[in-house]
Formats: C-alpha cells, structure tokens, sequence
C-alpha cells in the first residue's frame, strides 16, 4: 500500500497541491486555480499516521485531516464496523434488533445480503435510536468475543489525541468529522445535530486548536438533511 500511495503521490506532482486554508482564494478566483486541488483524509485512522503523513511530509504536500471526536482516543470504534462484525460474526440463527426487527443470520451469502440492507437501514435511523441498534448487537458476542474480533482489523484503530496534536505540530489542518461517525440527516434532531457539529469543533478546539473546517460523515446527498 505505501508503493501505490507513493505512485499517487508522484502523480500529483503536476498539480498544484494547496493547503484548505487557501480555499477562499481558489473559490473566489477559479480560471487562476484550474489545477489546483486540496488532500483530504477523513475520520482519524491511525493508519493515517503510520502510511500517509511522512510520505506527505517527504512530497511536501499540504493536507488536512477530519477527524470524528468521539473515536479519537476513547476506543470506540466506527458503528458500521460494528455492525459488519455483527452480520458477519454474530452466532447463526434468528436475532431480534430494535429498529430493524428480526434478522436471519445463516451462510456466508445469507450475511451479506442481511449486512447490505441492515446496515442501509440502520444508516438512516436517528442517531439514538441507532445507538440503541448497535447496542443490541453488540450484546450478542460472548464476553470478550467482540474486543478479539476488533483485534483482527488493526486498520480500524483511530489516532489517540496526542498523535493529533503531533500531526498539527507538522502543519496538518485538523477539521471536524462530527463527533459519531454516522450520518447527519434530515431524520436526526436538531439537538443531536449540534452535539455531532458544534460539539466536534468544541472538543478539537480544546485539544488541539482552532477548527474552521467541516466535512460531513459519508457526505452523500441523502446523509445530509436540510436542517444539518
């Protein structure tokens, strides 16, 4: 994976690679920035770290970071990881899901096509009642069964708050990614959809320091609501 990202990053050698902080200039003055284009990674991966920032820092390509708070340094891990756990490893049979209903959990095929419309459903529910979901399926793994399965994925590992710092300290923008990593839709609360913004920005802004970018969890057109 560090070859591949390394042939990207030569590939972007013929642009113009800018920092967000330029992009009030390059919306105002669009002809003048026809090649210019601004990196992004999003949610706070430790991967990030380990693959990403010194190839970064060798190209000398500005980027920015968006982090969802929540997961950064708490051990929680992103809800749609643990839902795939959940419709991939959960004991076989019949499960019954607040907000879902009844699951069948049977072959490998079976899974996979119970994850795609689960986890399509699960996305669109308000954010409380999702938790309450994600609860539920968590509570059927034996104890210690889903800390060991987590354990097999060390891609889903998010950044601690120190190593966020660090990445500041090297001239990485950090952005608000939410405070959960879920979506911000027209079905959620108002209330729910302040914590998730102004909440994420209060909390990077205590840590680390100013936030004055936003990017929205998935980002499609139908995760976020007119009023988020």
């Amino acid at each position: 994976e560090v070859a591949h990202f390394r042939a990207i990053l030569n590939g972007l050698k013929n642009f113009d690679i800018l920092p967000l902080t330029a992009i009030d200039e390059v919306l105002a003055h669009p002809r003048r920035h026809r090649r210019s284009l601004f990196l992004m990674s999003d949610d706070g991966y430790r991967n990030t770290l380990t693959v990403a920032a010194d190839l970064l820092d060798e190209f000398r390509m500005p980027w920015t970071l968006f982090v969802s708070t929540a997961h950064i340094g708490s051990g929680i891990p992103n809800p749609i990881f643990v839902a795939r756990l959940f419709f991939f490893h959960a004991p076989r049979g019949r499960h019954t899901l607040p907000h879902l209903g009844s699951v069948l959990l049977a072959d490998e095929k079976n899974r996979a096509k119970s994850a795609a419309y689960g986890i399509e459903r699960l996305r669109f529910l308000p954010g409380e009642k999702a938790e309450e979901t994600l609860a539920a399926m968590r509570a059927v793994f034996a104890p210690g069964e889903l800390a060991a399965l987590r354990a097999r994925y060390p891609s889903e590992q998010f950044l601690t708050w120190s190593e966020v710092r660090a990445l500041a300290a090297r001239g990485v923008t950090i952005g608000a990614h939410a405070d959960s990593h879920w979506p911000m839709h027209a079905g959620q609360s108002g209330d729910w959809l302040r914590q998730q913004a102004a909440g994420a920005k209060t909390r990077i802004e205590a840590v680390v320091g100013p936030c004055r970018f936003f990017a929205y969890p998935f980002g499609n057109v139908q995760d976020v609501g007119p009023g988020a």
